[in-house]
């Protein structure tokens, strides 16, 4: 997402009358650029450390001078993950990813304008695991593991010696894995118990705004907007060969359907009193779904997640389904004070 900027905005405080009541402590805005009356475009090429490549390109075409303009951009990245497994001999953390933007802007008459953006975001990487610093005997009172039997099932034994030894299953407990992992380092793990760790995430996200001026001082806004998301993971974030978090499962997380929501927004922004009230007034409208469990969807098929926990003393699995629906009104307005007071403001809000 993170290409072909046009700008990064800073909002500094709450923002809840403007972006919903979870914007309670300021907000990060990243603008794509928009399409241009210009032809332009640029393309690069970036290497770096870890096997980093990345390729970029963007193309702007006014297809009908002032009326139809045309921008078109995608990035492709790869880098060697940073966290090396010794007995699977994979890196974790690893980048590998490629995004696709279009945009297109009409504006038929000289107060109405439409603009449709289309971004698609699809990665698949090796996901990353803790590494193991250490571990108490005495089960916290908050969360009563039974810790015996890890211990027990962690009773294991090494082939070969130093970092690379590999577990058999003979006499060598928890005290022995931290041990050997001092050995490997920060960056570093013995084993996984899984040998194809994998993650995927695919995104798309459709934009449709279109503005009328009313006058100079007033404009209507209506933005409908669509996403949606796919995500699937299969990991042993324990970092430790016996399966201490999210291990090997009797049955495996099935992938399933997409994530959907949509969106639909109408806006009213205007400046009054010789532009030194800005106001902005509308409605809003979410509504969308997902099945979780650690895959999120609302299509079919509707997949199930399992999870290994503790080596195989706790092991789940769940498919939920879930719709949610948000409607809002709100209004907020800043009104300049600097005939009284320079640069004083003062801007209130209500959702």
């Amino acid at each position: 997402f993170y290409f072909d900027l046009a700008n990064i905005q800073v909002l500094y405080g709450p923002q809840g009358t403007l972006f919903g009541l979870s914007n309670d402590a300021g907000a990060l805005l990243f603008e794509p650029q928009h399409p241009k009356n210009d032809f332009e475009g640029y393309g690069q090429v970036t290497f770096g450390d870890y096997g980093r490549e990345t390729i970029e390109g963007v193309v702007n075409v006014p297809v009908v001078e002032d009326k139809l303009l045309v921008r078109i951009g995608g990035q492709y990245q790869k880098q060697d993950g940073y966290q090396h497994v010794e007995l699977q001999n994979i890196d974790l953390l690893n980048q590998n990813y490629w995004n696709f933007r279009g945009a297109a802007t009409f504006t038929p008459t000289d107060n109405l304008q439409n603009e449709l953006m289309i971004n698609y975001f699809d990665t698949q990487y090796l996901p990353g695991a803790f590494t193991y610093a250490g571990f108490s005997t005495v089960a916290p009172a908050a969360f009563p593991i039974p810790l015996q039997s890890l211990l027990n099932f962690a009773q294991a034994g090494f082939v070969g010696a130093g970092p690379k030894a590999q577990l058999t299953g003979v006499n060598v407990n928890l005290a022995s894995l931290l041990a050997q992992q001092h050995q490997l380092g920060y960056y570093k793990i013995a084993a996984l118990s899984i040998n194809n760790p994998t993650a995927i995430l695919k995104q798309l996200n459709i934009v449709n705004t279109t503005s009328w001026d009313i006058n100079d001082n007033i404009t209507l806004k209506n933005i409908a907007g669509y996403q949606e998301i796919f995500n699937f993971s299969r990991a042993d974030i324990g970092g430790l060969q016996f399966g201490l978090l999210n291990g090997p499962t009797p049955l495996q997380s099935t992938p399933s359907g997409p994530t959907v929501q949509y969106n639909e927004e109408v806006q009213f922004v205007g400046n009054f009193f010789d532009s030194k009230l800005n106001l902005q007034a509308g409605f809003f409208n979410q509504w969308g779904g997902s099945s979780q469990g650690g895959v999120a969807n609302t299509r079919a098929p509707y997949g199930i997640a399992y999870t290994n926990d503790f080596a195989g003393i706790s092991v789940s699995g769940a498919s939920q389904t879930q719709t949610s629906r948000t409607n809002a009104i709100y209004t907020q307005g800043t009104y300049n004070l600097s005939d009284y007071v320079e640069g004083l403001s003062f801007t209130g809000g209500f959702r």
